[in-house]
């Protein structure tokens, strides 16, 4: 813990920028570590930038890094999302294990084992 007599304690380097970098690769687990820091991050009110490649050198990753390094940050094209709708999206997902012994009924939004 970072410690300054006129402010309360916090984590050290919870004021810097933070960059979560991950390999887009099958065979490594890099991606989904990411996705659970970065989750973990978000619970905890943490700002952080994401980067992701399979080998580091590609252009996306490149200007993200470019990005993070000038500006502290880097920002994704989030023109495709879209607000989760349930009047639109399956009963029951394609594929899914509902006829498996412990798969109950849908509960909310959740399927509940």
């Amino acid at each position: 813990m970072a410690v300054h007599p006129s402010r309360p304690p916090r984590p050290i380097g919870a004021s810097r920028p933070r960059a979560d970098v991950a390999n887009w690769s099958g065979t490594w687990p890099g991606l989904v570590g990411m996705l659970n820091i970065n989750g973990s991050l978000t619970k905890a009110s943490r700002k952080y930038s994401t980067l992701w490649s399979e080998d580091f050198t590609d252009e996306f990753f490149l200007k993200g890094l470019r990005s993070w390094l000038k500006k502290g940050t880097v920002k994704h094209d989030l023109s495709h999302v879209r607000p989760y709708d349930p009047a639109v999206a399956p009963r029951r997902p394609p594929g899914s294990a509902s006829h498996l012994p412990g798969i109950s009924s849908r509960s909310g939004r959740l399927w509940h084992l």
